[in-house]
């Protein structure tokens, strides 16, 4: 397929978007613009998450679907609510978060159809159920992955529950991812087409443990996010495989003398409305070109056609004056009297006859050159229309059906009428041969439907037939070139490429048309993918019987169901590395438990230093204490010799008192 448009588109288009629930649009969800208002509220979302081993291995694959739906009127309803699931393992239903368990689950193919019967809704009440269930839906991206060390391819090895790779610090680690898109291709008027996928992948490293990062290509955006570069790319998956390198250089190691590298992830949105309409934008700008090209081709062609002309009208012009010029020349070899006379015009002549027929030469040469460089723009043209239609046939890949998530069905409890066909079977052109040509469906109720499935099985004489093949009317169109309509065949291997798909152990036939029937219309239900008509060869003796199944969805107006948002979330995982050249530093023996004081007192007491401390202590007390007695009694027997004196003289002053006084008395006597 040409992407010279469609890749720039998509690239433009990622640059405005990043993991966000992004809406997508389905023709179930489709309500006609009327007057009357909804009453029911509907609104639906689905996420499917898968988990790889580094090894590739799938680990785990789980779809996370929830539904509310508001009642916006002041009355109460009673209805059935039906969620159609593709490609789950129904025993792994698990209801959540107090949601009721359905009243029946049925299955039609790889449909799982989930019913909740006789609901009831109060006026202006919200009612919300979740649940999950494992996935067996096919992934549409194939992924790969190399490690290297320092340039050589990693060996990894699994360690208890982890995958580790031997590494030292300073290595170079390096990731290669190689992404393929592995989508069902799908037949268009044209040929085979791969319906594209648009992914964003993500990578993360921890600053703190690499450092020299680099990516090749260049990433679309990186943030740091609580120390870590998150690396991120758009991607638009077509043919050709993408690749991706990430190199960085060990800087520090965790802990336990390991560094982890957190896991890569694919996102893949469901939303293909903002595709479309870039490659509507890309298409419109093709067409444009086309049409400048093609008038400005016409108007050269138109420019040759007269060049030719002039470059004719000139030479005979040249002819004639060529004749004149004879004339004068026969005329003056006859009369030579007059040769000198005619001469300068002779001349003159000639010199106006070569001229002419220069310029008529130039303007033919400019003519043939101007014709070659039209029919070398022919191809380049051609080229553009074959590029047009590739991207038209893009758009109607993104739109196939079976690549949608199915909106909820919600009607009321008594509208649960069967549909019937009628089927449409001719005699074949050769012997033995039946061909079913038609299956007519009648909507007579005054909503719409939508046929999301019908399935055929095919008796004779008693007995399940396989058809011979499957055959669809195409009217093909190269590089704009119309050819006549035409009926392809298809073996049962090649159904899905039309939209079917068969069932080998049950003889079934499955045609996912997701065909709308309106109200009171009718409407053929043996069409593939693109509505285009299909028809079914069987042999047998006798005229087939047809048996048949339908999966119908009721569309009343009173209902506005918004499109189920979705999106697909795929984690790889990635190995630990466990770093060789670490010097392991003795760890910090456990924490005693707590100790009461005097404990600690005494261990404390217990230390020599203290010990040495006390003794020293103790010793200068000591040897204070012995100074300061010394001292006292020294200064003590000092003091001792006045003290005597001192007495003594008192003694001796009271003894002369006592004199004095003797004395005074006996005088006065």
């Amino acid at each position: 397929m040409r992407r010279i448009a469609s890749i720039l588109i998509f690239m433009i288009l990622f640059s405005t978007i990043f993991i966000i629930p992004i809406q997508i649009s389905q023709a179930s969800s489709s309500q006609d613009d009327n007057s009357v208002e909804p009453k029911l509220l509907v609104k639906k979302n689905e996420v499917i998450e898968a988990k790889y081993s580094p090894l590739g291995n799938l680990t785990s694959k789980v779809i996370s679907t929830s539904f509310e739906i508001y009642n916006n009127s002041s009355q109460s309803f009673t209805v059935d609510i039906i969620d159609r699931i593709d490609s789950i393992n129904a025993s792994t239903l698990s209801m959540l978060y107090g949601t009721p368990n359905p009243n029946e689950v049925k299955t039609f193919g790889s449909l799982t159809q989930i019913i909740w019967k006789g609901v009831t809704i109060g006026p202006s009440v919200r009612i919300k159920y979740q649940y999950l269930a494992d996935s067996l839906k096919e992934i549409p991206v194939k992924f790969d992955e190399k490690i290297l060390i320092n340039g050589e391819p990693a060996k990894m090895k699994k360690l208890g529950e982890l995958h580790i790779i031997n590494a030292n610090v300073s290595d170079t680690i390096t990731l290669q991812f190689m992404l393929n898109n592995t989508s069902q291709e799908l037949y268009t008027n044209k040929g085979n087409v791969l319906p594209p996928v648009a992914s964003i992948f993500t990578a993360t490293f921890s600053e703190d443990n690499f450092s020299n990062l680099k990516t090749e290509p260049e990433t679309n955006s990186t943030s740091v996010i609580a120390g870590k570069s998150v690396m991120t790319w758009y991607v638009f998956l077509e043919e050709s495989q993408v690749n991706f390198t990430i190199s960085a250089k060990v800087s520090k190691v965790g802990p336990w003398g390991e560094v982890v590298i957190d896991p890569v992830s694919i996102q893949i949105p469901s939303d293909t409305s903002l595709i479309e309409m870039q490659l509507e934008r890309a298409i419109d700008n093709i067409d444009t070109m086309i049409g400048m090209m093609e008038n400005f081709t016409n108007a050269i062609s138109g420019f040759s056609g007269a060049f030719g002309g002039i470059s004719s009208v000139l030479k005979q012009m040249a002819n004639a004056i060529d004749g004149v010029e004879q004339y004068l020349i026969m005329l003056s070899k006859a009369n030579p009297p007059i040769s000198g006379a005619l001469s300068p015009a002779i001349k003159s002549l000639d010199q106006i006859k070569q001229g002419l027929y220069k310029l008529a030469g130039s303007l033919a040469s400019a003519s043939s050159s101007t014709q070659q460089n039209v029919k070398e723009l022919k191809d380049p043209i051609m080229d553009l229309k074959g590029e047009k239609e590739d991207l038209e046939d893009t758009i109607l890949a993104l739109n196939y059906g079976r690549n949608k998530p199915y909106d909820l069905e919600v009607k009321n409890s008594e509208n649960s009428q069967n549909s019937e066909i009628q089927f449409d079977i001719w005699k074949g052109y050769t012997e033995n041969s039946w061909m079913i040509m038609r299956a007519d469906i009648t909507n007579s109720e005054n909503y719409s439907k939508m046929v999301n499935g019908l399935s055929i099985q095919i008796k004779a004489d008693g007995k399940l037939i396989q058809p011979t093949r499957v055959e669809v009317l195409v009217s093909p169109v190269i590089k704009g070139w119309h050819y006549s309509a035409e009926w392809r065949a298809f073996n049962l291997t090649e159904l899905k490429q039309i939209g079917l798909e068969y069932d080998l152990e049950s003889s079934t036939l499955y045609l996912w048309s997701m065909k709308r029937v309106n109200a009171s219309s009718s409407e053929n239900l043996l069409v593939d993918w693109l509505n285009r008509p299909l028809r079914i060869i069987v042999e047998s003796n006798a005229k087939p019987e047809i048996f048949y199944n339908l999966d119908i969805a009721d569309l009343p107006d009173d209902v506005k169901i918004e499109s189920t948002e979705s999106q697909s979330v795929y984690s790889i995982a990635q190995p630990h590395l466990l770093i060789q050249n670490v010097t392991w530093v003795q760890p910090p023996p456990p924490l005693p438990p707590p100790k009461d004081w005097f404990t600690i007192i005494v261990e404390f007491l217990q230390k020599p230093e203290v010990q040495l401390l006390i003794i020293i202590s103790l010793s200068a007390i000591v040897l204070v204490s012995g100074i300061y007695i010394i001292k006292k009694r020294f200064e003590r027997r000092k003091s001792v010799t006045p003290e005597g004196i001192t007495t003594d003289e008192l003694i001796k002053e009271i003894e002369d008192m006592k004199k004095r006084l003797k004395g005074e008395e006996e005088s006065k006597g």
